[in-house]
């Protein structure tokens, strides 16, 4: 029988993203998982300041390259367009990290010391 033909993962994008303890579900800006390729895998509603919305749902795998996390999860398609980080230059925010990843570790913030700390 022959084996079944095997299939390239979708090229990476890399960026911004911010710890979000209050969003239970990851959120990646949709027009970065469209242009991965990646299709819906079915919808989930937000929660947002302007009431309920549908959102589109994908699995994706995040990736933490200097500690070696591979973790795949559903996230949410959103608009994080205008969601910028305040550095030389500005950079976008492509990615809000919610209690479904935050849930495989701990988070420690030292608020006294303006420093966080993560591990598996």
């Amino acid at each position: 029988m022959p084996s079944p033909p095997l299939v390239s993962p979708p090229p990476s994008a890399s960026g911004i993203a911010l710890i979000d303890t209050g969003a239970t579900m990851t959120c990646v800006h949709e027009p970065i998982l469209i242009d991965l390729g990646l299709h819906p895998v079915g919808t989930v509603t937000s929660g947002t300041a302007a009431g309920p919305i549908q959102q589109s749902l994908y699995m994706a795998r995040v990736n933490f390259p200097l500690v070696g996390w591979n973790l795949d999860l559903p996230v949410a398609g959103v608009d994080l367009s205008s969601q910028v980080i305040t550095t030389m230059p500005p950079q976008p925010v492509i990615a809000l990290l919610g209690r479904n990843l935050l849930m495989q570790a701990v988070l420690v913030w030292n608020g006294p010391g303006g420093f966080w700390t993560i591990a598996s």
